[in-house]
């Protein structure tokens, strides 16, 4: 089965301290990204909706009922916030620029820390092509820099959304201080495997321009 990944994103100390990296079923997938969300203070959550696996995790979080789902915000604002067409992050060639934009001033700025390795050596190999795109170099892969990229956006973009999620709980919102997306990948690497970092040990991404 293709690959899966998904990251945490902790506001406060600005790191990705969890990632998940893996080959589940959709199922399962989804049945860990919903613990997680709410294991990490009932994170605001965003499947990748323009890839397959995400409809599948949405449908999760939804059967859950579950509040705190990133709602694109497009010109036609929706005031219903059941509306599938509008929840989870897409990444179009409209919405991938700023994206990137915003990694790299993160990254510049060295103000992201990074554990778990297999970002960071794909953060190594994203680079600009001869036509200026950002992307993986030749052979090699850019999900996991596209999945933090997803991050950012959502610290950037969830607290749009405050008064909604507010009257959808009809009670004050539980403390919200980290993110979660998701991402899916088809390449061909067989290894499954769990994140591990050690708290001694952090990556500053301005090492890796």
């Amino acid at each position: 089965s293709d690959r899966s990944i998904s990251a945490i994103l902790d506001r406060h100390d600005f790191d990705i301290p969890i990632t998940y990296y893996g080959r589940p079923n959709t199922i399962e997938f989804g049945d860990q990204m919903l613990m997680a969300a709410k294991f990490y203070n009932r994170a605001w959550a965003s499947p990748e909706m323009n890839m397959g696996i995400g409809q599948a995790v949405l449908d999760t979080f939804k059967r859950d009922r579950y509040p705190f789902i990133y709602i694109r915000e497009h010109k036609e604002d929706t005031e219903n916030p059941e509306d599938m067409s509008n929840l989870g992050w897409c990444t179009t060639t409209k919405t991938r620029k700023p994206m990137i934009d915003d990694l790299v001033i993160v990254v510049n700025e060295a103000e992201l820390k990074v554990y778990d390795q297999r970002f960071v050596d794909e953060f190594r190999c994203f680079v600009f092509d001869k036509t200026g795109k950002p992307q993986a170099d030749v052979g090699r892969y850019d999900d996991c820099v596209l999945t933090i990229g997803g991050c950012i956006q959502l610290h950037h973009r969830c607290d749009s959304n405050q008064d909604d999620y507010n009257r959808l709980l009809n009670t004050e919102p539980a403390r919200r201080t980290h993110l979660s997306v998701m991402n899916e990948s088809g390449d061909d690497d067989d290894e499954l495997s769990e994140n591990e970092f050690d708290d001694d040990y952090t990556n500053d991404l301005s090492n890796y321009e």
